[in-house]
């Protein structure tokens, strides 16, 4: 059965189809409905040949929404080169058959798609194409015809300011014909010659303002409409072991360290660049690592006894009456040191399973129909959670982060993923921070650049009932 869109999504869809647009920038913060929202706008467009791209992890949504939104009358076609199916699909869009096509961003940069046609194309997570003159852009912008366009992404600029050009030359390509003088109208910038990097916006919002069509929907406005409102998140600052800190301090300090004064197996750590000194120190914040030989390379490890802070104030929660059995998810930049965590809080008792990019689709949709049944404790990086998984918000309204990711828009999108439709319990979240750690520089920065990107995309914001 069709399914009726929220009265904002439903205003967003009559003002593209009322105005005549041919091109839009449909920029919801996750778990609003975009899918469902431009699923239902093709379908009342009556375009005939319609390609989703998007990443891998979205198609049982995408497929669903098809199905749903054509009342049964048409299926979504995977292509791909792995199976009959896929590669039927592909000629059949070759041949200009129509239907509902669906193709990954990782396969139509390899140039699969060259010099076809579609009635529509939605770029899903479209931030994909924030490098201006990454080979994805190339290939929407010059190689896929299409009379309609439609971009979908709550962060468009991904993890820059000037992210956004990539997206919006594509969705309007004789509007944004030349990236420098775009930079140069609404930004201030520093550097020099072709150096140069947009610190803000000159006027707020002008950027999205002067979009032919652009709407922002934010969660907070129409949690009304979807979910409970999340609880404030809580952090806990906490002093770095005894070890963990004297290694710190010298590795800080002299850029190289002992990992063990007692065990000299445990190695010494050095580091002439400052951005390996980052990791490393980001890595002693979580556990004193050790050195290890991996296939011929020295790296840095943890092992099971590690020495965290961090890991002791996590266990601290979990193992909190309050909580009983309740699931939860707990987010690490650090797939190293999640191997620790799982095998830590097992040994107490505490069933846990690692996510991380190593698992392929079929094991991530097992691991998350998992969790709360066969396990409680969902240990996942950021990176490998973030894009396109769904299911979660079911699960779980419980988090942990013990670090994050050094870019934003994997941080912004990882936490999204309990924070949808389904959610039943209000969210909470904790964040573990070490004191006087980079912990405390890294979240600045990311909030920093969290701020500004939401400076640009929120100004015009339209809220509830607009």
């Amino acid at each position: 059965m069709k399914l009726d869109l929220f009265p904002f999504q439903r205003t967003d869809v009559d003002k593209f189809l009322n105005e005549e647009h041919r091109a839009g920038l449909f920029a919801y913060e996750q778990a609003l409905g975009k899918t469902l929202t431009a699923t239902t706008l093709t379908v009342e467009l009556g375009t005939k040949i319609n390609l989703v791209v998007a990443p891998q992890v979205t198609f049982d949504g995408w497929e669903e929404a098809v199905h749903t939104q054509t009342n049964g009358k048409e299926q979504l076609r995977w292509m791909k080169k792995t199976s009959k199916a896929g590669k039927q699909a592909i000629q059949d869009f070759y041949d200009g058959k129509e239907g509902w096509y669906f193709i990954t961003w990782q396969l139509m940069r390899g140039g699969l798609l060259f010099e076809t046609n579609a009635d529509m194309v939605i770029g899903d997570e479209i931030h994909e194409i924030q490098n201006k003159n990454g080979s994805a852009q190339n290939i929407l912008l010059n190689e896929i015809r299409s009379n309609y366009r439609i971009g979908l992404s709550g962060t468009a600029s991904g993890n820059k300011l000037a992210g956004i050009y990539g997206v919006i030359s594509w969705l309007w390509p004789a509007k944004y014909k030349a990236y420098w003088p775009w930079l140069k109208k609404h930004f201030l910038l520093a550097g020099f010659g072709h150096a140069l990097t947009p610190i803000r916006e000159k006027v707020p919002g002008s950027v999205t303002a002067d979009l032919p069509f652009f709407v922002r929907r934010l969660k907070k406005d129409h949690y009304a409409d979807m979910i409970p409102t999340p609880l404030k998140p809580v952090e806990f600052y906490v002093d770095m072991t005894e070890t963990q800190r004297k290694i710190y301090d010298q590795f800080e300090r002299t850029s190289g360290a002992w990992l063990d004064e007692e065990d000299e197996e445990a190695g010494f750590v050095f580091s002439q660049y400052s951005i390996t000194k980052a990791m490393r120190l980001r890595e002693i914040a979580l556990g004193n690592p050790v050195m290890d030989e991996v296939d011929g390379k020295w790296v840095t490890t943890f092992r099971p006894d590690t020495k965290s802070a961090k890991l002791d104030k996590l266990i601290e929660i979990l193992e909190d009456p309050a909580h009983g059995d309740a699931p939860f998810v707990v987010y690490t930049h650090s797939k190293k040191f999640i191997e620790v965590v799982v095998e830590r809080l097992r040994a107490r008792g505490i069933t846990a399973e690692a996510f991380t990019g190593d698992l392929n689709y079929k094991q991530k949709r097992k691991a998350i129909a998992g969790l709360g049944e066969d396990y409680r404790v969902m240990v996942a990086t950021q990176a490998s959670i973030g894009t396109g998984t769904d299911g979660l918000q079911h699960k779980c309204s419980r988090m942990v982060i013990l670090s994050r990711d050094v870019k934003m828009i994997v941080n912004e999108q990882a936490k999204e993923r309990l924070y949808r439709p389904g959610q039943k319990e209000h969210v909470q979240t904790w964040e573990i921070i070490a004191n006087e750690s980079n912990d405390l520089d890294t979240n600045a920065n990311l909030d920093y650049a969290q701020e500004q990107v939401a400076s640009m995309l929120d100004a015009n914001t339209l809220g509830e009932g607009e």
